[in-house]
């Protein structure tokens, strides 16, 4: 009797143990589904590791061109020496999202680099920046305002054409031409486009307006909406829409989702002209820094 009660207890012990190993497999498995979340690490900041742009030059064929860079708080601190920042990329000097702002600078360290040209040594210098520090290139990110939120898309399809970079991120803001990426990262790279709905700018329709269609402010972000959303890629996609006040204005934005990630949003802005106050919301760096290439696999 002994006997048969200790097999049997040995026999529990053995199911309860298997179980426990199946059940933890199983939630290693799912949390490896989750998307990337940027976690900050935490670490004290001395005001001499402070960052600040510094001009560089790159030897572009025997002519020097200079462009500034903003290596991140505490890179060179040992406890970072194995650790990669993303790259953040602000197209035709539009402002920064990070640089200037002491806090955002300490929660969402990153190399900044101010683009002005989208000749073939800007992207022959990235790569090089990728080269000589060390960049997350799973999280490569742009931004760009008016000529800059235009040129965003350009820019990071001659990125990857030219250097097998691809873009992970893009915040566009008041960009009036170009509605398509290009065929290779139109599939992993997520955009948040920003529109004001009475924006006067003149974006070379030859008015002063985007077109006398009352209605035209908003159609280009339409139309790149609309094309991520007709992708293969994006057949399993939801929508969502949310309306809430930022910076005074009247914000509607229209979300595509895959897999938990906002691959595309666009925000229209009510009775706002040529301006974005998207490089001063929370939300938008949150969501951007978020991004990475696996999230797209």
């Amino acid at each position: 009797m002994k006997k048969t009660i200790t097999t049997t207890v040995a026999l529990s012990a053995f199911i309860i143990a298997f179980l426990f190993l199946f059940s933890c497999g199983d939630s290693d498995d799912s949390s490896a589904d989750k998307p990337f979340s940027h976690d900050p690490i935490e670490e004290d900041f001395d005001e001499a590791d402070k960052p600040s742009y510094e001009t560089k030059t790159y030897d572009d064929n025997g002519t020097l061109q200079s462009y500034e860079l903003m290596l991140p708080w505490n890179y060179d601190k040992d406890h970072n020496a194995d650790r990669k920042y993303p790259l953040m990329i602000n197209v035709h000097y539009s402002g920064s999202l990070v640089a200037g702002n002491s806090e955002r600078m300490q929660d969402y360290p990153c190399f900044c680099l101010n683009a002005a040209s989208n000749s073939d040594w800007t992207y022959a210098m990235i790569a090089q920046l990728v080269d000589d520090y060390r960049i997350d290139t799973d999280r490569i990110y742009l931004a760009g305002f008016s000529a800059g939120g235009s040129g965003s898309y350009p820019f990071a399809s001659s990125l990857e054409s030219k250097q097998g970079l691809i873009v992970a991120g893009i915040v566009r803001c008041a960009g009036g031409s170009n509605t398509e990426l290009s065929d290779a990262i139109a599939g992993k790279t997520s955009v948040w486009y920003h529109v004001g709905l009475s924006d006067s700018y003149d974006f070379g329709y030859g008015n002063g307006l985007l077109s006398e269609n009352p209605d035209d402010e908003r159609r280009i972000s339409n139309q790149a909406y609309a094309y991520v959303k007709g992708l293969d890629s994006s057949a399993k996609a939801t929508e969502s829409v949310e309306t809430k006040t930022v910076s005074g204005y009247e914000c509607t934005t229209t979300s595509l989702s895959l897999g938990g990630v906002d691959i595309f949003k666009k925000s229209h802005y009510a009775e706002m002209g040529h301006s974005t106050p998207a490089y001063s919301d929370p939300d938008v760096i949150k969501w951007l820094f978020n991004q990475h290439l696996s999230n797209r696999d």
